[in-house]
């Protein structure tokens, strides 16, 4: 081979290692390049799980919240429900002491007019002389003033056993 093909090989390889060296420069950039994005991907990537590992914690935490909420939304339902119940049995009781209050009354009203109707004034007389006012009772009958001087009551006939002193008016 002549010098100036070896010249022109040597030329042509020198071209051809440039190119290479560009090209292996290129594909080193594409490397380096690609490498980033691994890594940009690979930060992205564990940012992504450390948010998903958060959004887990706070749905946990959302469902222990609803659950304590959801339990003690049926406490309060319960309670209500028993209010509700005692309201009922206490709204009972107080129909029925209304009920009972009125009857009381009407008894009361009723054993006041009696009373006022029966009720010994000031000037009770004896049934047996008809000139003393009643302080004495004979017994068993609790009849008569005057018993001191009777054997028997004058009104039941009972034999007399003794004498109690009482206070009308």
């Amino acid at each position: 081979m002549q010098q100036s093909d070896l010249h022109r090989l040597i030329q042509s390889l020198e071209t051809k290692g440039d190119a290479l060296t560009h090209n292996s420069r290129q594909w080193r950039e594409k490397i380096d390049d690609k490498t980033k994005e691994i890594e940009e991907l690979k930060r992205k990537r564990k940012e992504n799980a450390q948010r998903i590992n958060e959004l887990r914690d706070t749905a946990q935490n959302i469902q222990t919240n609803l659950q304590n909420r959801q339990e003690q939304q049926q406490e309060f339902e319960e309670r209500v429900h028993a209010i509700k119940e005692e309201r009922i049995h206490s709204q009972c009781l107080v129909t029925q002491a209304e009920s009972e209050w009125r009857e009381l009354k009407a008894a009361h009203d009723l054993l006041a007019t009696r009373y006022e109707a029966v009720r010994p004034s000031r000037d009770c007389k004896c049934a047996g002389c008809s000139k003393c006012n009643i302080e004495f009772a004979m017994l068993p009958c609790f009849h008569f003033e005057c018993a001191k001087e009777l054997s028997s009551c004058k009104i039941c006939k009972s034999t007399k056993q003794g004498i109690q002193r009482i206070y009308y008016g």
